[in-house]
């Protein structure tokens, strides 16, 4: 196999930015759950645990169907178990989240300002005010993200990017209780956001990729581009036919090896086992299962073993519902066994693109070609 030939600091179109909210429910989403009568994030882990252990964990011959159900507790279980809707209503929303954006756009020895999308244009008209667009998709860890693509003819020609976020961490009661944390998983009980910088137009690996900024710094990211070139077999893995496009989340994203891998993962499972993990893109937008949506247990007056164990009814019921998702659980976990190992055949590699890498964050490192600014202050980020 010969390695790939790398040109570093190669010129390149300006990528697209991601931004995420690493508190993914909003002040006012919580206030929803409230009046909707459903259990916030980690009571409906803690009542979902306690549930499975009453159930399995005390039986000697069911013990391993509670380990099971265990590493599948969190929140993306509680976001699976949400009406698809819900995160519209309970996460941030874009003006809400990201308070101003514009980008630079060199035009000779000038610079000139634009606003970044339609959102933050008054009226939200005229094409030539506004430098692309902002699209939403939903993550199993933080709920709304927003990717900004620029329209591709200012790509070449665009310096820089500056975004003000506001991360509605302020202090209240819902905050001090942390609604949303797990013990276990310390990521969630972090606040700020994370910052994913991706070649344009492509799906961006947030859960590998992305910076975090946390609230009350200043974060200069500068980019430097590579050009990676490989080789056809049998001396690379490379091919001219590498697919052009990938349908995730109902909209078109430039191919890229990573996505491909993701949605082949969700596309086996859903062939497989007849549901979508929402860890992986969706591939399928409607009449779908997720597998693990347990709808019973989100309701405050739903399944909860204090109610349950002296309701016959209610308990065959619910161990019903724990009994399906099990099904789903290991089917799942079974296909992605088989995707252990990094590489996946059918998702060839181009044979030559473009990377963008971070080169330095301010207040150290080297300038790039690009850059994107970022500055937070208090709970307001601006990036």
């Amino acid at each position: 196999m010969h390695p790939p030939r790398v040109l570093k600091d190669y010129s390149s179109p300006f990528p697209s930015v991601t931004l995420c909210n690493m508190r993914p429910l909003s002040s006012e989403g919580r206030q929803q759950l409230r009046q909707q009568g459903w259990k916030y994030p980690r009571d409906f882990s803690e009542s979902l645990e306690l549930f499975a252990r009453n159930l399995y964990f005390y039986n000697e011959s069911t013990k391993y169907v509670y380990y099971n159900f265990s590493g599948s507790m969190g929140f993306p279980a509680y976001l699976e178990s949400l009406p698809r809707s819900a995160s519209r209503d309970i996460g941030h929303t874009l003006q809400d989240f990201i308070l101003d954006c514009r980008a630079v756009i060199r035009n000779g020895s000038a610079r000139n300002l634009k606003f970044c999308s339609p959102e933050y244009v008054w009226g939200g008209k005229g094409s030539d005010m506004f430098a692309g667009n902002f699209h939403a998709f939903l993550h199993g860890n933080y709920m709304n993200c927003y990717t900004l693509d620029l329209h591709e003819e200012l790509r070449d020609n665009t310096t820089m990017v500056e975004m003000a976020v506001y991360l509605d961490n302020e202090w209240n009661l819902d905050n001090f209780n942390c609604v949303d944390c797990y013990t276990m998983d310390i990521s969630t009980q972090l606040s700020g956001a994370v910052l994913t910088i991706h070649s344009g137009d492509t799906y961006p690996d947030v859960n590998h990729e992305a910076i975090h900024l946390k609230a009350g710094s200043l974060t200069e990211v500068k980019l430097k581009h590579v050009l990676n070139v490989q080789k056809q077999a049998p001396y690379g893995r490379c091919s001219q036919d590498t697919q052009r496009n990938l349908n995730l989340f109902g909209r078109e994203y430039k191919y890229s090896e990573d996505a491909c891998r993701q949605a082949t993962i969700q596309r086996d499972i859903l062939n497989t086992c007849g549901c979508q993990a929402i860890e992986y893109p969706l591939v399928r937008e409607s009449n779908f299962t997720y597998c693990t949506g347990l709808e019973e247990f989100l309701r405050s007056d739903g399944c909860n073993w204090a109610t349950a164990e002296n309701d016959q009814k209610r308990l065959a019921d619910c161990s019903a519902t724990l009994q399906k998702v099990y099904g789903y659980i290991r089917c799942k976990n079974d296909v992605i066994s088989k995707y252990s190992k990094d590489v996946v055949e059918s998702c060839t590699l181009p044979c030559s693109f473009t990377a963008t890498r971070p080169s330095g964050r301010h207040p150290t490192g080297r300038p790039g070609r690009s850059s994107c600014a970022c500055s937070t202050a208090g709970s307001t980020a601006a990036c």
